[in-house]
């Protein structure tokens, strides 16, 4: 996508955020965690669930999205987004849980598992191949962006968890 930038012709910009979660986002697999916890049941996830990671808030995603399409000096690169700190797949769920009012219940896909679910689901097959940035830590630098962006909105974890519960909760309580 870069090679094909230039200044007179098609103007681009990549993001790298780590995993995403929010109200919307039924394809991250964190959703899967919030619905578990709406529902007492058990959330299947991806990979070690205590190996740290970060996670970004969509809105604040779409934020940094607009605010890089309005900086010239953006474009013709590739900039990553941090999530607001680390954090374990089993804090985050301890955190959604708890502010769905009970404890978590994690079954976790290793990736045999995900190999042999990949037989009958493309999508599983992806994760296989993308299973290194679940089975070791995965830490974002985004210094060159926050030089650029000195202004980034990054909403604390128990904010955006809280949020995307009660989106959630609104969502499927008006269907």
């Amino acid at each position: 996508m870069l090679a094909a930038h230039s200044d007179d012709g098609m103007q681009t910009v990549i993001l790298c955020p780590p995993d995403f979660y929010g109200g919307d986002s039924e394809l991250s697999h964190t959703y899967r965690i919030f619905d578990a916890a709406l529902t007492g049941k058990t959330a299947d996830v991806i990979g070690p669930v205590d190996i740290p990671h970060e996670f970004v808030y969509v809105p604040d995603l779409a934020d940094t999205l607009l605010k890089l399409s309005r900086k010239d000096d953006a474009y013709g690169k590739q900039w990553n987004l941090a999530g607001v700190g680390l954090i374990t797949i089993r804090e985050f769920a301890e955190k959604v849980f708890a502010l769905a009012g009970g404890k978590p219940k994690l079954r976790s896909a290793n990736k045999l598992v995900l190999r042999v679910m990949g037989l009958f689901n493309p999508i599983m097959r992806e994760f296989v191949e993308m299973y290194y940035l679940m089975d070791e830590p995965l830490y974002v630098d985004d210094a060159r962006l926050r030089a650029l962006l000195p202004n980034l909105k990054k909403t604390t974890y128990d904010d955006g968890i809280k949020e995307t519960l009660e989106a959630i909760r609104e969502r499927t309580t008006a269907t």
